[in-house]
């Protein structure tokens, strides 16, 4: 990343604070954009994994006993879900997947729930500090761009989702590696 974008970066940041809700949108819209093009996905790809996640969360909030008795959390990068969370059963595990499957254009399911009780409320404001220290290395890191990497951490667990070369996947990985916090990686990139 140059240091011309490290400059202004930050700039954009802080100025946000000071503009009209409708400046913000459109500020906000401007730099979702510009993430849309820097990604590898097509567009109508990008599009489709938004709406699997809605309809997965959804779905799964719809469940009684899946929302009621534990967490799960859907994640789409290339149509492919990662389900993250805890659950106190085998079988309501199997259930999350089978939801998630029935979802039109999703080619395939990661089940990486955990069998056990929901996390606090405090490890999940960990994992997002977690998240945003390994996002916030990757987007200072000249040689690599952090916004065709998705990172999702559950419980101290990485889960790495892109669609990148072996170098960048290793890169990624590495960075992880080295952030305290991380209790394992789970390396679920597509490798080009």
């Amino acid at each position: 990343m140059s240091r011309k974008r490290l400059f202004v970066l930050p700039l954009i940041a802080a100025s946000l604070g000071l503009l009209s809700g409708c400046a913000v949108v459109a500020v906000g819209t401007i730099a979702g954009t510009a993430m849309m093009a820097n990604d590898r996905r097509p567009v109508e790809i990008q599009i489709a994994d938004e709406a699997i996640e809605l309809k997965a969360s959804s779905r799964l909030a719809d469940d009684s006993e899946i929302a009621e008795r534990g967490r799960v959390v859907a994640v789409s990068y290339n149509q492919q879900v990662v389900l993250v969370g805890q659950l106190p059963s085998e079988d309501l595990r199997a259930r999350a997947t089978r939801i998630v499957r029935n979802i039109p254009s999703v080619r395939a399911v990661q089940n990486q729930i955990r069998i056990g009780q929901p996390i606090s409320a405090a490890s999940q404001t960990h994992d997002a500090y977690i998240t945003s220290k390994i996002k916030s290395k990757m987007a200072l890191d000249e040689h690599m761009d952090a916004s065709r990497i998705k990172v999702v951490t559950e419980n101290g667990e990485v889960f790495l989702l892109g669609l990148v070369s072996r170098d960048e996947g290793q890169k990624a990985i590495e960075i992880a590696r080295n952030t305290a916090g991380v209790t394992k990686i789970v390396d679920l990139f597509q490798y080009m």
